[in-house]
C-alpha cells in the first residue's frame, strides 16, 4: 500500500476510534479522499456490534414489605 493508503486507513482508524478490518481497508484505496474515508467511515459505524444494556436491578419488594411493617 502506498504512503497514501497508508495515511487514509490511519485517518479511518482515528474516526472510527479502531482498526480498519482487512475488508474495510482494501475499500480505501488511493484513489479515494479524505471526503470519501470519511462517507465510508459512516458506513463501517453502522456496521459495529452493539454493546448490551445493563439492566437496573429492581428492589426486592419482600423486603420492602418488611421494612413497612416494622415501620407502622
Amino acid at each position: 500500500m502506498s504512503d497514501r493508503g497508508e495515511f487514509l486507513c490511519q485517518y479511518a482508524g482515528r474516526i472510527l476510534g479502531r482498526e480498519l478490518t482487512a475488508d474495510e481497508a482494501k475499500l480505501v484505496s488511493v484513489e479515494t479522499n479524505r471526503r470519501v474515508v470519511r462517507d465510508l467511515c459512516g458506513t463501517f459505524a453502522k456496521s459495529k456490534a452493539k454493546k448490551p444494556k445493563v439492566l437496573k436491578e429492581k428492589p426486592d419488594t419482600k423486603v420492602t414489605k418488611e421494612v413497612a411493617k416494622d415501620e407502622e
